[in-house]
């Protein structure tokens, strides 16, 4: 809550203002009165109002007295003017004092409100800039390469002049306001975070190269670790001269950082364009890391300007490709689907404004019907994780060409598995096929698959076992198994509803045999993952 001081000659003025207003909803706690600005000098010692409301023309001092000596106990406090004489040089005063608002009398209740209100937001700011001015001030002490860092980052969001202005206060090298500036984001893609020690690699790599091109080409720069896999370069000119910081000379620069970089992890560039004014650099950075994006597109060496969109850039896949594809994978043609996924991706690429996750979830579709595909041929057994696993592959893949290479690997499996399967036994596979067809009834047995394949019992066991290591039944529970695991994964689900879905009528069975397999009862399984 705000504490509130009212100062005007008139008491009837002041008690009607303290009467007609909510102050409670307004969030002004406390309120003080003075006649005078003599008497309101001394109350605000003590006082501390957050809020001046004040009459100009009084005895003793008047308003424009009153808080040019306020300013010197408090300059951040808000202060709003009110009077029934419009003369030029008290709004000239007025405005030099940075009053807030000026409320002429008779005064309007919903006008002052109004008033306050702004007061209020004026008040929060200025406490929110000297906030952020001892924090500048404490970790001045603490290390001047933090507070660059700070700033760096600081100007990937959006920001008001004043807190611009409070951050180079603290600043040892001069960075000017009104100079030329671009923006830079690159990424790290290395599989796993990294280690203190590799970010210190990094850094007197980025360092080293920094201080050795940037002043070949005449400009300067400050930069820092947004997070962990994320660098922010910006860099600037004091000179008047625009062309220094164009994008075709830092594109340049950013090509002879990339080389280096490159042999500690893959990195990928996204450059700004360049601003003029401090205040604009945010604009930049935010240009830097949409052109980042478009890097996923990049061909050849992993670097991008921004560009603005031109429309119409987004690819839409058709509900007629992933049938297309499916039709092809029954009948394993082999080359109509490679061709289907290198036009696939011929036909990405010229749309670059489709966002990329978009783009990995097409390639996640397809790969995932290859899955489904084996799993129903009997080459391999679905497993309820595999779906999970996919994605997090397809998830750490930087560009379209690796996504593409990647589908045309798991492609070649398939027709390779396919085409080395008369090395498996077709008996072995039609158990297989009866298995993921009728692991969900109660009623079957090793019997059904002798008769099915018109075999006996006994020797479609040890033929099984022959060739995949297993005996029948430890496969059909360990299939059924993990069926009631992705099935787990669905609150809406009983643990009975499961295990009648999986082929067990007897719940408490069920739940033994889950717990041999993987080690947790079903509900203990279902809260864990």
């Amino acid at each position: 809550m705000f504490k509130l001081l009212i100062v005007d000659d008139e008491r009837l003025t002041r008690e009607g203002i303290i009467k007609h207003l909510n102050w409670n909803k307004l969030g002004i706690g406390e309120i003080e009165q003075a006649e005078n600005g003599l008497q309101a000098l001394e109350i605000c010692r003590d006082f501390q109002p957050d809020i001046i409301l004040s009459d100009i023309r009084m005895a003793k001092m008047n308003g424009i007295e009153f808080i040019q000596s306020v300013k010197d106990l408090d300059p951040d406090c808000s202060i709003i003017f009110m009077s029934a004489y419009t003369d030029k040089e008290y709004y000239k005063a007025a405005i030099q004092l940075k009053v807030v608002s000026f409320i002429e009398k008779p005064i309007d209740l919903s006008e002052l409100e109004t008033a306050i209100k702004n007061a209020i937001t004026t008040r929060l700011e200025r406490i929110k800039i000297h906030q952020y001015s001892k924090t500048l001030q404490k970790m001045q002490q603490a290390n001047a390469d933090t507070i660059k860092a700070h700033f760096t980052i600081q100007l990937t969001r959006p920001n008001s002049s004043e807190q611009i202005q409070e951050s180079l206060k603290y600043l040892k090298d001069f960075i000017p306001l009104d100079g030329h500036f671009l923006t830079v984001t690159i990424a790290l893609h290395s599989p796993e975070a990294l280690v203190p020690d590799q970010q210190d690699a990094m850094k007197q790599i980025i360092d080293n190269q920094l201080d050795s091109l940037c002043p070949r080409y005449h400009i300067e720069y400050i930069w820092a670790f947004k997070d962990i896999n994320t660098i922010i370069i910006h860099f600037f000119t004091t000179s008047d001269n625009p062309h220094l910081i164009s994008e075709r000379k830092i594109s340049e620069l950013c090509r002879k950082l990339y080389t280096p970089l490159k042999k500690r992890c893959n990195v990928s560039i996204g450059i700004g364009n360049a601003v003029k004014n401090i205040d604009k650099v945010y604009e930049s950075y935010t240009q830097a890391a949409l052109a980042l994006q478009k890097v996923f597109y990049c061909a050849t060496i992993p670097i991008t300007t921004y560009r603005r969109s031109q429309g119409s850039m987004v690819y839409r896949m058709e509900d007629s490709l992933l049938k297309s594809f499916e039709e092809k994978l029954q009948n394993r043609d082999g080359s109509g689907l490679e061709l289907m996924i290198r036009n696939l991706t011929a036909d990405i690429r010229n749309m670059t404004d489709t966002q990329v996750n978009v783009v990995k979830n097409i390639y996640f579709r397809l790969l995932s019907l290859i899955m489904d595909q084996t799993d129903l041929d009997g080459i391999t057994s679905r497993k309820s994780d595999d779906d999970q696993f996919l994605w997090d592959v397809i998830s750490r893949i930087n560009t379209l060409n690796d996504l593409e290479n990647f589908a045309l690997e798991k492609l070649d499996s398939f027709i390779h598995q396919y085409e080395n399967r008369s090395k498996t036994s077709l008996t072995v596979s039609t158990i297989l096929h009866q298995i993921h067809q009728h692991y969900a009834e109660p009623t079957f047995s090793i019997s059904q698959i002798s008769q099915s394949v018109g075999l006996s019992v006994a020797y479609i066991c040890v033929l099984f076992r022959q060739e995949t290591g297993k005996t029948i039944n430890t496969y059909i529970t360990e299939y059924r198994m993990e069926k009631a695991k992705a099935l787990l994964k669905k609150p809406n689900l009983k643990n009975s509803d499961i295990a009648a879905m999986v082929g067990y009528n007897d719940g408490d069975y069920f739940s033994r045999n889950f717990k041999k397999i993987t080690g947790y009862s079903p509900s203990e399984y279902r809260e864990k993952f």
